[in-house]
C-alpha cells in the first residue's frame, strides 16, 4: 500500500490517541515484536542506534594577559572586562581551548546526540 499525497492522512493528535489506546491495552510491546518478525523474515535486524557528533563553534581568539587567564579559569570575569564597556563586550569569558586532532580551536563544542532504530540487512 503506497500513501500519495492525495490520500487523506491522520494529524499528529490522531496518531498520538492511536498510540495512547495501544498503551493502555498493552498491546504496543506485541505489535513491535511482529512488526521485528516481519522485518527478519525480510532479512532485516532492526538496531538500535547512536550518533554522537559534536562540532566546534569557534569565536574571536583572546589576547589575555597571565593574570586575566588565571581569573577566567577560575571562574572570575577580570576587573578591566567589567570596569571597561568596550572590552567587556568584545571579551569571551566563557569559552575555552579546544584541541583535536592536532586541530586548535577556541570556543565551544556543540554535542549533537540522535538516537533511534536501523533496519539493516543480514
Amino acid at each position: 500500500m503506497d500513501i500519495t499525497t492525495s490520500d487523506r492522512i491522520p494529524d499528529a493528535k490522531t496518531i498520538w490517541l492511536f498510540r495512547e489506546q495501544l498503551v493502555k491495552f498493552d498491546i504496543m510491546k506485541e505489535l513491535f515484536c511482529d512488526f521485528n518478525d516481519q522485518l527478519n523474515e525480510q532479512g532485516y535486524k532492526a538496531q538500535r542506534g547512536q550518533i554522537v557528533d559534536a562540532s566546534f563553534v569557534d569565536v574571536s581568539k583572546q589576547r589575555n594577559n597571565k593574570e586575566e587567564n588565571k581569573q577566567i579559569k577560575e571562574g572570575e570575569i577580570p576587573d578591566e572586562f567589567s570596569n571597561n564597556s568596550n572590552i567587556g563586550s568584545q571579551k569571551d569569558a566563557d569559552a575555552r581551548w579546544i584541541k583535536k586532532n592536532n586541530e586548535v580551536h577556541f570556543g565551544y563544542k556543540d554535542h549533537t546526540t540522535v538516537m533511534g532504530v536501523s533496519a539493516g540487512i543480514q
